[in-house]
C-alpha cells in the first residue's frame, strides 16, 4: 500500500523546517540623508584611522599594538601589523603587549608597562573603553582605538573608531579589515581568512556573511569553515 503523500500546507514539521532563520546580517544598517549605507562605524573616524596608520608607518617610529587575547582581538591585531609592513614600517619597529589576566589597559600597572616600551603610536584593538586618563601619559604619544563595545567615552586625547552604534555591528577584526583593505592592494586578499577567524570568533559559524558585511566567497574558496572555525576554537581555548 503507497503511503499518503504528506501536504506541506498541513505539516507542522515542514513548516518549520522552512522557516527561515534570522541572520545577524538581517539587521538594517543606518544611512544618511541620501541612502548611503553607513558602516562598519562613521566614514570620518574610519578616514581618521586610515590617516593614522599611514602616518604611523611613514613614520618609521615605535609602535605598539595592544590587542585583546581573543580570536577578534589577536585577528585584528594581525591585520594591523601587516598592513604597517605593507606601508613600509619595519617590522623591528612594531612591538606587541597584552594585558594580563584581570586586567586592563587603564590599569596603573598595566599604562607603565606599555610606557616603558617607548613607543611613539600606540594601537588598542577590541578592548572595550570607558572615561579615562591618556592611554599612557607621555604626552607626546598618540594613541587610536579601534573597537565595538558600546561605548560612548574613552580615554583623552586618543583617535577613536567605533563600530558599536552602526548595526550590524561590526567585531573589531572586521572593523580594522574595513579600515586597512584600502591602505593596501595585498590587504584583502592576505588578511581575509583573518577577518574572518575573528568575526567567528566573535559571532559564530554560522554567520552568512550578506551584505553590509563583506563577500568573503573567495577566502571560503581557500580556507574551508572547519579550518577557520577549528582555528577559532585554539585561539579562544
Amino acid at each position: 500500500m503507497k503511503r499518503k503523500a504528506v501536504d506541506a500546507k498541513e505539516s507542522p514539521q515542514v513548516k518549520r523546517r522552512k522557516e527561515q532563520i534570522p541572520d545577524y546580517c538581517d539587521i538594517q544598517p543606518r544611512k544618511d540623508d541620501s541612502g548611503t549605507i553607513l558602516w562598519p562605524a562613521s566614514s570620518e573616524a574610519i578616514e581618521i584611522a586610515r590617516d593614522y596608520l599611514r602616518e604611523c608607518a611613514a613614520a618609521k617610529a615605535k609602535t605598539l599594538i595592544v590587542p585583546d587575547k581573543d580570536a577578534d582581538g589577536l585577528d585584528a591585531g594581525v591585520i594591523i601589523h601587516r598592513t604597517l609592513t605593507a606601508l613600509g614600517a619595519e617590522a623591528s619597529l612594531i612591538d606587541v603587549h597584552l594585558v594580563g589576566k584581570g586586567k586592563s589597559i587603564h590599569d596603573e600597572e598595566v599604562r607603565e608597562a606599555m610606557s616603558a616600551k617607548s613607543p611613539k603610536y600606540i594601537i588598542v584593538v577590541d578592548q572595550g573603553s570607558r572615561p579615562a586618563p591618556p592611554v599612557v601619559d607621555d604626552p607626546d604619544v598618540q594613541s587610536l582605538i579601534i573597537d565595538h563595545h558600546l561605548s560612548d567615552e574613552f580615554p583623552e586625547n586618543a583617535k577613536v573608531v567605533s563600530a558599536c552604534h552602526y548595526p550590524p555591528v561590526a567585531t573589531s577584526s572586521l572593523l580594522t579589515y574595513e579600515i586597512c583593505k584600502t591602505l593596501h592592494p595585498d590587504i584583502a586578499s592576505s588578511c581575509g581568512y583573518l577577518c574572518v577567524m575573528g568575526t567567528h570568533g566573535d559571532l559564530g559559524n554560522i554567520l552568512k556573511w550578506d551584505p553590509p558585511f563583506p563577500d568573503m566567497k573567495e577566502v571560503f574558496k581557500t580556507h574551508t569553515k572547519k579550518a577557520i572555525n577549528d582555528a577559532v576554537s585554539l585561539l579562544n581555548a
